[in-house]
């Protein structure tokens, strides 16, 4: 049985709420899935899920995009945690780790069976003294 209070204490102890969403992305067709969220101005805290079998990504319709979110600076990003919430669940015989994540605008379900934090260095291209735009 999965110890989803441990992984739960061990996300919480991040303590990521309203931490800015500076990337998400996918690798090894969606076997590993990255979520990079700016901590401070020196580093950003990586979540790294493995195992996954499943991700579920929704972006909130009619939210406004007023430019690609590619072109934006990093402190013009709209992406925020808001919560995120650890399960588990079985699935054909497997249990995964089940983390369904408000990201405000968007939702993200990620089904898998770890996840790894980390703190590294920020990702110094987004950053702009002069503007946030």
């Amino acid at each position: 049985m999965l110890d989803t209070q441990g992984m739960q204490s061990k996300v919480d102890s991040y303590r990521c709420g309203d931490l800015r969403i500076m990337d998400i992305s996918a690798k090894h067709f969606g076997d590993e899935v990255l979520i990079r969220m700016e901590c401070d101005l020196t580093h950003d805290i990586v979540f790294t899920f493995s195992g996954c079998d499943r991700v579920e990504m929704q972006h909130w319709f009619g939210y406004p995009k007023f430019r690609p979110v590619k072109e934006l600076k990093r402190g013009a990003i709209p992406y925020f945690v808001c919560t995120i919430t650890v399960s588990a669940e079985e699935h054909e015989g497997e249990e995964y780790y089940v983390f369904d994540m408000v990201l405000h605008p968007m939702y993200m379900k990620v089904y898998c069976r770890n996840l790894a934090i980390t703190t590294v260095e920020n990702l110094s291209r987004l950053h702009d003294n002069d503007s946030v735009l």
